[in-house]
């Protein structure tokens, strides 16, 4: 048989590691920025890059989205390329728009002319019928410069029109055709509308809402799109829907007319739960929510939901609450509920009474043993003497980001039967603000709560927290939030928690040691106890000789920096102890405890006898 010979298998195995690579080379692709930017706006509204207001571009996911260059106050979501801006000031700015990823960066460079404010443009109320004997609560919508004034110029009695944020609240309690007519203003003008409705008796359709994730789970950072084609108006006269998405994350709620998608990043690994509301041409709602789980390392995250007999009623006002939740890579340790109030739960399962009148948000986190956070939040209204309190929504943009960073605060706030009259924000540090939202800027790396808290004009109150997180290098320091056991035994495997773990919230991965660093070397980490550095697992047996309080340190630790959690353990010696039913009595023994069961069978038959 005639022929080459075949070459070395050394070179075969060069050759298809050399294809390898250039298919991979082929296939990966430096980002081409192909969005265009508009390059006009307005004083004090709202900058829309684009028809969707987010930059696009060509190249290998995922891309890393930033501004080189930009005015104050403008930002950018890092990961869907949508960009957020205020123009406070007239003139030309410019921006330098830049898309990176591991094989270079495009930049797009524009400038944008902010021009004289715009007077408010009223848009047209899509609803023509509502029930009798339903309240009324409608947002009323203009576009120009902000702030916009809103004022009622007549109406039915009891109607009340927010003068912050245009909501329009009235209880219909008779059937009929009601008009009414409304003014918004700002610094360049103002524009004047009216609404014509017929309040009828018959009960009208009930919208279905209903949406998908695309992708629901995936490697962090992950962007999904979040669809809601699939809900129904149920109304006859109109298919339109009124959408409002709650990402989960903290950010801002997004809403408006047909908003049937939406693109959103979460750049930290968890378990979120999206909550969409809809409302059909006959101003009725509809819920639903669903999980978009974000994994880290290939370990899915738990999944949390909120479930209650009630929600709403007068104070005061029991609630039952249910975690619904599921475990992910790892089992689930923890429970931690926030009523809202000032008080809590570690159960998975409970009930609170809310003895005050008001508006309160719940909020639930579930922590597993890797480490790995679930998350969700629903409000709860205690009314007053038929009066019912607002609610408040506090929001931040951006939620998270490297230190020093700057966040905006939100507000999202209204009274289903009256206005708002006041609204405060705090945080921590002592920081506050009164009927504004701040832009404030975080310099120490951690979380921070800030609350906001709103009064109407009943004085009824409504309160809410939104964390902010304030990272190092994109990971958040770890903070150890387990509880540990505070008694051991000689002789017998210490454990730690229920499940033996210590835990803590933060960046992943985090590292665990017993001790912790003190001068001279590290302290408070007995003879003997070892902690997986993965894991968190404590195993210890206490000795003889470490009879009595014990201090002992565990130090969480990533690439942000570290937490410390130091406690006592009381040691106590059982070994010569003997026990009987439920007491324990001292002995050398197991003859001196047999002798005094002895005794006790003979005292028995002597009281018998």
């Amino acid at each position: 048989m005639s022929g080459r010979a075949l070459p070395p298998l050394s070179i075969l195995r060069q050759l298809v590691t050399a294809s390898a690579l250039l298919a991979c080379a082929a296939r990966a692709a430096a980002p081409a920025i192909t969005s265009s930017p508009n390059l006009t706006t307005q004083l004090n509204e709202p900058y829309q890059y684009d028809a969707d207001g987010r930059a696009d571009a060509t190249g290998t996911a995922p891309l890393d989205w930033s501004l080189a260059a930009a005015p104050a106050g403008m930002e950018i979501d890092n990961l869907t390329g949508e960009i957020f801006w205020f123009a406070d000031a007239t003139g030309d700015f410019p921006v330098d728009l830049a898309a990176a990823n591991g094989e270079g960066t495009d930049h797009q460079r524009f400038t944008i002319h902010v021009a004289g404010p715009n007077p408010p443009l009223l848009s047209p109320v899509q609803a023509t019928q509502i029930a009798a004997g339903q309240p009324l609560f409608l947002q009323l919508v203009a576009s120009g410069a902000q702030p916009i004034a809103w004022r009622l110029d007549s109406g039915p009695a009891g109607a009340l029109l927010d003068p912050v944020t245009g909501i329009l609240t009235w209880l219909p309690a008779a059937t009929g055709t009601f008009t009414f007519t409304f003014t918004a203003a700002n610094a360049a003008g103002e524009d004047s509308g009216s609404w014509t409705v017929d309040v009828v008796s018959v009960s009208l359709p009930v919208p279905t809402a209903a949406f998908s994730a695309t992708p629901a789970s995936g490697e962090a950072p992950l962007v999904t799109k979040l669809d809601s084609s699939a809900s129904r108006s149920n109304d006859p006269g109109s298919s339109r829907l009124f959408d409002e998405w709650d990402p989960g994350d903290g950010s801002p709620t997004r809403s408006g007319l047909d908003l049937t998608t939406l693109l959103h990043g979460y750049p930290a690994p968890g378990g979120y739960q999206v909550h969409l509301t809809v409302r059909n041409a006959s101003l009725n709602a509809a819920g639903t929510s669903g999980p978009v789980l974000v994994t880290s390392g290939g370990l899915a995250p738990p999944q949390a939901r909120i479930a209650m007999d009630v929600s709403s009623g007068p104070a005061p006002l029991t609630v039952t609450f249910h975690c619904d939740c599921q475990a992910g890579s790892s089992p689930i340790v923890s429970y931690a509920w926030d009523f809202g109030d000032g008080s809590g739960s570690t159960r998975a399962d409970a009930s609170h009474a809310y003895a005050q009148p008001g508006g309160y948000t719940v909020k639930l986190r579930v922590l597993d043993q890797r480490g790995l956070v679930a998350r969700d939040a629903a409000p709860v209204a205690a009314s007053q003497g038929g009066k019912l309190p607002p609610f408040a929504r506090a929001r931040a943009l951006p939620v998270s980001g490297d230190a020093p960073f700057t966040s905006q605060l939100v507000s999202e706030f209204g009274d289903p039967d009256g206005v708002v009259v006041s609204r405060r924000w705090t945080v921590p540090d002592g920081r506050s603000a009164n009927d504004a939202d701040p832009s404030w800027r975080f310099d120490a790396v951690g979380s921070f709560q800030a609350r906001l808290e709103v009064t109407d004009n009943d004085g009824l109150t409504a309160s809410d927290t939104v964390e902010i997180q304030v990272t190092k290098n994109g990971v958040l320091p770890p903070k150890i939030v387990s509880t540990p056991v505070a008694v051991g035994s000689v002789g017998v495997p210490y454990v730690y928690a229920v499940d033996g773990h210590a835990t803590a919230i933060g960046g992943l991965p985090v590292t665990w040691e017993v001790g912790k660093a003190a001068a001279g070397g590290r302290v408070n980490a007995p003879a003997g106890m070892q902690i997986d550095p993965a894991t968190g697992l404590v195993t210890w047996t206490p000795r003889k000789d470490q009879v009595g309080d014990v201090a002992v340190s565990l130090t969480a630790s990533n690439a942000a920096g570290s937490d410390v959690q130091d406690f006592t353990v009381t040691v106590v010696d059982r070994s010569g102890y003997y026990w009987i039913g439920c007491a324990a009595v001292p002995g050398s023994s197991l003859a001196f405890a047999a002798a005094l069961v002895a005794a006790a069978m003979m005292s028995r038959r002597r009281r018998r006898g």
